[in-house]
C-alpha cells in the first residue's frame, strides 16, 4: 500500500476487518457472481412461463435495442424515433422473445422511447440478424468484457474481475441488457489510457458519443488537464462516427433524432421513467415533493458545482486515477437524466481508490454504499428516501479531499494512475 496521504489516513487493517482477506474477497465475489447468473436465468425463465400463462410479459431495455435492429433490417432507421412504428417494432421483438404471447398480451406492452443518436444504430445493426436470446447473450457478453478489461487495466490482479462481477450494478445492467457496461468500459479505458496513450484514449472518448450526455464534463476535464492529443483524437473519432452513420443510413435518422431531441427531458418530467430508479438529483427532489422549477434550479446548481470540482481537480498535478474518479462521480451529479443501470460508471472510482488504497473509514463507508447503490438507491427510492445523489456526492467529497491532500508532481510522459 502506498504511504498515507494525510493525517486522517489509517492502516487498511483498521479500515476493514482482519478476516476480510483478499482470498476471501475473491471467493465471496465469485459466489455472488454465480448467484447473479442463476438469478438471471431464473428471472427470464419465470418471465417466459408467465408469458405462456397469459400474464403481462417482462419488457427490458434490450427489447428496444432488438426492435431498433429489426428496423435497420428493413431499412427504416428513422422509424426508431417515431412512436407508432417503434411501438410496433418493440412488440414484434417481444414476440421473438416470448413466442407464446397472445395478441392481447402484445397490445399491453408499453413503448420504450428511443433517445440515442443515429451513430448508435451502427452498433446495433448486427443484432437484428440473430435470434433474440442469442443477440441478448452476445450483447451482454461483449459489453461486459469491455468493462471488465477496463477494470483490469485500472486495478491489475485476480480480484478485480471477481469483484466487478459481484457488484450489484453488474447484475442490474445485465438484467436490463442496457448500455451501462459499454458506457463505463469506454470511459474507463479512455481515462486509464490517457497518460500513456492519449490518442487511443481520445478514440474511446469519441466512441462515447453513442451516449453523449455521459461525456458532458469530459471536454472540460481534458481542456483543464491540457490533454490536447486526446481532444483531437476524440473530435476526429466523433466526427468520423457521425459521418459514417450519415453515409450508411442517410440524413433521415438525424432529422428525426433532432426533431425529437427534447423527449428525454419530457419523459423525465412526466415520470415516464420512474423517479425511484433514477440516481440523479432532479428526480430525487421531485420524489420529495419539490416543485419542478425548484428541482431544476437545484440540478443546475449541482451541475455548476460538479463542473467546478472537475475543473479544480483536473488543473492539479495529481494522479489521474483521483481526477478520473472526480469526473465519473461529478458527471452523475451534473446529469438530470440517468438510470440505475448507469451506475456502472460510479463503480469505476471504486477500483481507482482500491488501486491507491482505501485509507480512511469515511472512504470505506462511501465505497461500500456506492457499490450497493444500484440496489440500495431504487429500494429506498420506492420508500420515498432517494439517497443516490447523497451517496454519490459523499464519495465525490472524500475523493476531492484526497485530491487536496495528494502531493503535486511534475508530469512528463503522463500522469500515473
Amino acid at each position: 500500500m502506498p504511504p498515507p496521504d494525510g493525517p486522517s489516513a489509517v492502516n487498511s487493517s483498521e479500515v476493514f476487518p482482519a478476516w476480510l482477506t483478499s482470498g476471501r474477497v475473491i471467493g465471496y465475489s465469485r459466489l455472488i457472481a454465480a448467484g447473479y447468473l442463476v438469478l438471471l436465468v431464473v428471472f427470464h425463465l419465470m418471465a417466459a412461463r408467465q408469458a405462456a400463462d397469459g400474464l403481462p410479459p417482462m419488457v427490458t431495455d434490450f427489447n428496444t435495442f432488438y426492435a431498433v435492429a429489426s428496423l435497420l433490417e428493413v431499412n427504416r432507421p428513422e422509424a426508431a424515433y417515431e412512436p407508432a412504428p417503434m411501438l410496433d417494432a418493440e412488440r414484434s421483438a417481444l414476440a421473438h422473445a416470448y413466442p407464446h404471447l397472445s395478441a392481447g398480451q402484445l397490445t399491453s406492452a408499453p413503448l420504450f422511447t428511443w433517445l440515442y443518436p443515429p451513430a448508435t444504430l451502427m452498433l446495433l445493426a448486427p443484432l437484428g440478424r440473430l435470434p433474440y436470446w442469442l443477440a441478448y447473450g452476445l450483447w451482454n457478453s461483449a459489453t461486459l468484457l469491455l468493462w471488465l478489461t477496463s477494470v483490469r487495466r485500472i486495478l491489475p490482479g485476480a480480484a478485480s474481475w471477481s469483484v466487478a462481477l459481484a457488484l450489484p450494478g453488474t447484475f442490474l445492467n445485465a438484467m436490463f441488457g442496457q448500455m451501462g457496461f459499454l458506457t463505463a468500459g469506454l470511459l474507463g479505458w479512455g481515462l486509464a489510457l490517457l497518460g500513456e496513450r492519449p490518442a487511443l484514449a481520445g478514440i474511446a472518448f469519441g466512441l462515447l458519443t453513442i451516449k453523449p450526455h455521459f461525456g458532458l464534463l469530459l471536454p472540460l476535464a481534458l481542456l483543464c488537464g491540457g490533454h490536447w492529443r486526446a481532444i483531437a483524437a476524440a473530435a476526429v473519432t466523433a466526427l468520423a462516427l457521425s459521418g459514417a452513420s450519415l453515409l450508411i443510413f442517410g440524413p433521415a435518422p438525424w432529422a428525426a433524432f433532432l426533431t425529437h431531441a427534447g423527449q428525454g427531458g419530457a419523459l423525465m418530467e412526466a415520470g415516464g421513467v420512474p423517479w425511484s430508479l433514477m440516481p440523479t438529483l432532479f428526480p430525487a427532489l421531485r420524489l420529495l415533493g419539490v416543485p419542478s422549477g425548484a428541482a431544476y434550479a437545484a440540478q443546475a446548481a449541482a451541475g455548476m458545482a460538479a463542473a467546478a470540482a472537475v475543473a479544480w481537480s483536473w488543473r492539479r498535478r495529481t494522479p489521474i486515477g483521483l481526477k478520473a474518479s472526480v469526473l465519473c462521480l461529478a458527471t452523475l451529479l451534473a446529469l438530470p437524466f440517468a438510470h440505475a443501470y448507469d451506475l456502472v460508471v460510479a463503480m469505476l472510482p471504486l477500483f481507482w481508490l482500491a488501486a491507491k488504497g482505501i485509507r480512511t473509514r469515511m472512504e470505506a463507508v462511501f465505497v461500500v454504499l456506492t457499490a450497493l447503490l444500484p440496489f440500495l438507491g431504487p429500494g429506498l427510492g420506492k420508500l420515498g428516501l432517494p439517497v443516490s445523489p447523497l451517496v454519490i456526492g459523499g464519495l465525490l467529497a472524500v475523493v476531492l479531499a484526497r485530491v487536496h491532500r495528494s502531493p503535486s508532481f511534475e508530469m512528463s510522459s503522463g500522469s500515473p494512475l
